[in-house]
């Protein structure tokens, strides 16, 4: 098998390109971004708090080259293993060579598991600067005994167009014709096709489990893996994990027979697995647990648009931290897009046979987004937006597994289903061949997506309840989307991973969204120690200093986890601060929204300045005025700049930012002021009460606020960042925005008066 984990071979990424001192005029090199954005690419291979050394299949392809603004990096690849190897990869594939590209060759069939550690060198376009990145890394081993090895037919016992047996290491594999309408065949060097209609039966004594790896081969737009689904078998539960497919017995068997198969398959080996099954299956890695349990409660989908609703459609480049939406024009022949949420134009779906009519209003004209393919120079199809004022005769669908948008069209027998989105550091909403769909999400693909055209995005939501079925497999509770009992510290939900269901306490610390006319808000909850998570539009009002019980899903917005919307806080644990009034003027009578406390009583539901802030309207107990504005428009008010160290000053204010622990140099840009993730931010004044960011967008704006340190008076009100101070000072200091690059317009100071 060789199973992509990495196809989309050429990362572009956005550098800058540095220039050295000295008087060589000597380009100094990134190397230490492109590390970083090479650990983005292959994030899957890095370590986890819960999987820390990463398990990989039998082969996969690594690229040998990424394309920079400062060039091309080339990048070699060794093993530390006698086992694992790597070699150049074979043939070529969508127009891919070995001059791009690698294959990390892992043998099948091994009868242990192999550590090994593969390394990358990358070499700067000036052969002299370089880096080694190290992943460590875990091939998967089962007992021979246990496997029945189908690519190609060296195991193969007899075979003509009625049946096809194979055989090796006690398992017998039989493919019997039955209602198939095709003869059957036996592959020399490939996975082995069984077609549809056709019948599979597999032996082997005492059974408990099989776990058959199908071949993940894309044609023209088709893969080869459904052809076990909605199979039903008595005694067995059957279910599929993309190119896997596990099945479970309810009590030890010799003999599983398959009723016709859904469609053709193709089929590389088969695991057996006898005696039981425990804790979701220690054997063949949790399987039984993870895919033996109700394939419905781990498979996410998304909700499908509803006509005549407007949406946004958006792409968000999330190790880019920005968030692009459709402008209304095209670019080429890809639709434009821009940073600015307000110039967003919203589009609308009306259903029609097959599928939707997209289209968007420029004044009075109703104007569909439609599509046609066109023959790469590769002989693949491929495909490209357009715009028509004419009823399109090609139909969009709604991809509800991926949350994208697909459109089927073929050029000269050529056809793929294409889906919206862009790569790398584009800036256009372009096509992509269903090959790549099974990346998503990765390092660098970015789907577009669309959201309700009040900002709210459409979420994905869980399938059935989870672990129905897991009592076949040992325990479906154990399954990676499995209930989680009892609490959970906050850093444990932060590195829980995306699509955990969780449940946690802590103490409201402050709002990315208060309390709006959608009845929801949404608060950022806090421990002991700091740690920090955003609770996105909740449907339960709580205020700041409510200790509180959340149980809901992770999810991850622009790199960072939070817990989804429709993640309610369920329980309140002790009576809310009374803080919130329907009027947000100190001393009025008014009462609280959330218990109706009497303004009379503001004194005892703190609605003092014993902290020295309001906590009604936020106003210090000091009288304040406007220090002034520090602008980011252009690079005048900037008085130092280095790669490790920018200073702004204006009005009696200055900025500073450190690289700090940043793996990306201090940037050179304004309007706006970019302040990469990780580096260090200080405003300082003299006798500071109140600090407003404003940022270039809320997403910049969320990002900001989730890396102010925690104890620290902090409100968001869309794209602006307020920071309010008990008692005057002289500095504030941001240790590490570790929510992401933030991009400023401009920071505005109060200072006592």
């Amino acid at each position: 098998m060789k199973k992509i984990l990495s196809l989309l071979l050429i990362l572009v990424l956005s550098l800058s390109v540095l220039a050295s001192c000295g008087n060589d005029n000597k380009t100094e090199y990134d190397i230490d971004a492109a590390v970083e954005f090479l650990n983005a690419y292959y994030k899957h291979l890095l370590p986890t708090t819960s999987n820390p050394t990463p398990t990989t299949p039998n082969s996969f392809t690594v690229v040998r080259v990424l394309s920079t603004k400062d060039g091309k990096y080339a990048i070699s690849w060794k093993t530390n293993s006698d086992v694992v190897t790597v070699v150049d990869f074979e043939g070529t594939e969508d127009g891919y060579t070995n001059e791009i590209a690698a294959t990390v060759k892992v043998p099948s069939g091994l009868t242990a598991d192999v550590a090994y550690k593969l390394t990358a060198t990358i070499t700067a376009p000036d052969g002299e600067t370089t880096a080694t990145v190290d992943f460590n890394l875990v091939a998967p081993g089962v007992a021979a005994e246990l496997i029945l090895d189908l690519t190609g037919n060296a195991n193969l016992v007899s075979g003509s167009g009625e049946q096809n047996v194979f055989a090796a290491n006690g398992i017998t594999f039989t493919n019997d014709k039955a209602s198939s309408t095709s003869d059957l065949t036996v592959q020399e060097k490939y996975a082995q096709r069984a077609y549809k209609g056709s019948t599979v039966k597999i032996e082997y004594p005492g059974m408990t489990m099989i776990v058959i790896t199908l071949d993940d081969y894309v044609s023209g737009g088709k893969t080869y893996l459904a052809g076990f689904d909605g199979m039903t078998v008595e005694g067995a539960t059957i279910t599929r994990d993309n190119d896997v497919v596990t099945i479970v017995f309810s009590a030890p068997t010799d003999v599983f027979q398959s009723t016709p198969l859904a469609s053709q398959t193709r089929i590389e080996k088969i695991q057996v697995f006898t005696g039981e099954v425990e804790n979701g299956g220690n054997q063949g890695g949790n399987q039984g647990g993870n895919q033996g349990g109700n394939q419905g409660g781990t498979t996410p989908s998304y909700t499908a648009p509803v006509a005549g609703q407007p949406y946004n459609f958006f792409i968000e480049q999330n190790t880019l931290s920005q968030k692009l939406y459709f402008a209304g024009s095209m670019s080429g022949n890809y639709l434009a897009t821009t940073e600015d949420a307000s110039a967003a134009v919203a589009i609308y779906f009306e259903e029609v046979s097959g599928g939707y009519h997209i289209y968007f209003m420029d004044g009075e004209t109703k104007t569909y987004i439609t599509a046609a393919a066109y023959l790469k120079s590769n002989g693949y199809a491929g495909c490209h937006f357009s715009l028509t004022t004419d009823t399109p005769t090609l139909a969009w669908t709604y991809n509800t597994t991926y949350g994208i948008i697909e459109i089927y069209d073929e050029i000269e027998g050529k056809s793929d289903t294409f889906f919206a989105g862009t790569y790398n550091d584009y800036n256009t909403i372009s096509l992509s061949g269903s090959y790549y769909k099974d990346q998503i999400p990765s390092g660098s693909q970015y789907p577009a997506r669309i959201e309700a055209a009040d900002g709210e995005v459409i979420p994905p939501s869980q399938g059935g309840d989870n672990g129905d079925n897991g009592d076949n497999g040992g325990n479906g509770d154990n399954g990676n989307s499995g209930s989680t009992d009892g609490l959970m510290t906050i850093p444990e939900v932060l590195a829980s991973g995306e699509g955990t269901a969780v449940k946690f306490t802590g103490t409201v610390h402050s709002f990315y969204e208060e309390w709006s006319s959608y009845n929801n808000c949404s608060p950022y909850i806090v421990d002991e120690n700091g740690n920090k998570i955003l609770v996105f539009r909740t449907t339960t009002k709580v205020n700041i200093g409510d200790v509180v019980t959340v149980e809901g899903t992770v999810t991850i917005y622009n790199t960072v986890p939070q817990i989804a919307k429709d993640g309610s806080v369920v329980t309140i644990d002790v009576a809310h601060v009374c803080s919130s009034w329907t009027e947000a003027t100190c001393g009025d009578d008014s009462a609280c929204t959330v218990c109706g406390a009497a303004g009379a009583d503001k004194a005892t539901g703190n609605h003092t300045f014993a902290d020295g802030i309001c906590s009604v309207c936020g106003t210090p107990d000091a009288a304040m005025k406007l220090l002034g504005t520090l602008s980011f428009s252009s690079t005048a008010n900037r008085t130092t700049f280095t790669s490790s160290q920018q200073v702004w000053a204006a009005n009696g204010i200055t900025v500073t930012n450190n690289q700090a622990s940043s793996t990306s140099p201090v940037a050179d840009y304004s309007n706006p002021a970019r302040f990469y993730k990780s580096s260090q931010l200080i405003v300082a004044a003299t006798g500071i009460l109140k600090i407003e960011f404003t940022c270039n967008s809320t997403s910049y704006a969320s990002a900001l606020a989730s890396a102010i340190p925690a104890g620290t008076n902090v409100s968001v009100n869309g794209s602006v960042v307020t920071v309010t101070f008990s008692q005057a000072v002289d500095s504030f200091e941001i240790p590490s925005l570790s929510g992401g690059q933030v991009r400023v317009n401009s920071i505005t100071v109060y200072v006592a008066e």
